[in-house]
């Protein structure tokens, strides 16, 4: 069986560092783990350095000054990694028992396939448990259009360190892009997926932490940022690929409609949180890359607001609080459960 190079890049995780590269080295599959610690403040370093003396299949490396998760992430994938495939591993994140192994048998059936991903565990406090019988689940070959289609469409459809790639492919193909700090897991999947299909595994690749460092506390301060990222990283696609792809003018409009009304859900939380700026440029935003949004009652609920404004809004909003708009919920992580995440699709 093939092996797998796994690239942990760290900053001030030395917290979690031991039990990601742990997951790592217990994996029933060749591996190599190479751990960069991007000039964390932690214990990382010393945490690091333990863990590559105790076992040789382990390299540590540690930047002097910090030069940011997407050059850090690059460092590993392109210049380091060699074996026929590689995984980009968060130092908070932990790999599922068997999950290496699974991955590369799936990729050695399929050699057309530049990647394949699995069902991610959300969690938080101690890492779960999981038993490996050794056996393949259930997976399903992906074609291309159908994947890019549903990225477009809908959302990121993976969990990044489920996610095994083909090494040559990743350095034909090259890095994470400098240019979309925040969405370049999905460009990238495209990327990819542009080039052959994508197998999907119906098993628990991998667990993924949430905690305060990355959980939803920020989520409504970032989102206008990542609705920009998310449309940055479609039109990097449709610019580079689009020639390949028949439909994506289609798809490009649906990314605008389905982003849109999320920049109009952020104009209304900033406008009640006083953040009129913020309200007035996630408007204008919605506007530009979605005219039809004028049409969609979302957008009625955030012009509202602004044209009554903010003294009126604030003594109207009780008697209007009793309507229901049907606002999507902000994604909040319940440390009691373990959803799983990843699409599993349906392919006709």
């Amino acid at each position: 069986m093939s092996g797998v190079d796994v690239v942990i890049p760290c900053y001030n995780y030395g917290h979690f560092l031991r039990d990601c590269v742990g997951s790592v080295l217990s994996q029933p599959i060749d591996v190599r783990v190479l751990v960069i610690d991007d000039a964390s403040t932690d214990d990382s370093a010393a945490i690091g350095e333990r863990l590559a003396r105790e076992d040789s299949r382990v390299t540590f490396r540690r930047h002097e000054t910090n030069i940011g998760h997407i050059a850090t992430y690059n460092e590993g994938l392109i210049g380091w990694a060699r074996q026929e495939y590689s995984l980009l591993l968060s130092a908070d994140d932990v790999v599922a028992p068997g999950g290496l192994a699974r991955a590369a048998r799936a990729l050695d059936r399929h050699p057309d396939a530049g990647f394949v991903y699995g069902m991610g565990v959300l969690f938080a406090g101690e890492v779960p448990t999981m038993d490996d019988d050794g056996s393949d689940p259930e997976y399903q070959v992906i074609p291309s259009l159908t994947f890019i289609r549903h990225c477009f469409e809908q959302v990121n459809p993976l969990e990044t360190p489920t996610a095994v790639v083909r090494t040559e492919w990743q350095q034909k193909l090259g890095g994470y892009r400098k240019e979309l700090p925040h969405t370049g897991d999905v460009e990238m999947w495209m990327r990819f997926a542009v080039h052959g299909p994508v197998v999907a595994l119906r098993s628990v690749q991998a667990f993924v932490r949430r905690h305060t460092a990355n959980m939803s506390g920020g989520y409504y301060r970032n989102r206008l940022r990542d609705c920009r990222q998310v449309i940055a990283a479609g039109d990097t696609i449709v610019n580079e690929w689009g020639d390949r792809l028949p439909d994506i003018a289609a798809w490009r409009q649906a990314m605008g409609a389905r982003v849109s009304i999320d920049a109009c859900w952020f104009a209304i939380r900033s406008f009640e949180n006083a953040a009129l700026s913020d309200y007035r440029e996630a408007m204008a935003f919605a506007e530009e890359i979605n005219p039809e949004i004028r049409r969609l009652p979302v957008w009625w609920k955030a012009k509202a607001r602004g044209v009554i404004g903010p003294r009126l809004w604030n003594s109207l909003h009780p008697l209007l609080q009793r309507v229901k708009f049907g606002e999507p919920p902000a994604p909040v992580v319940n440390p009691t459960t373990v959803p799983l995440s990843g699409w599993w699709p349906t392919i006709s």
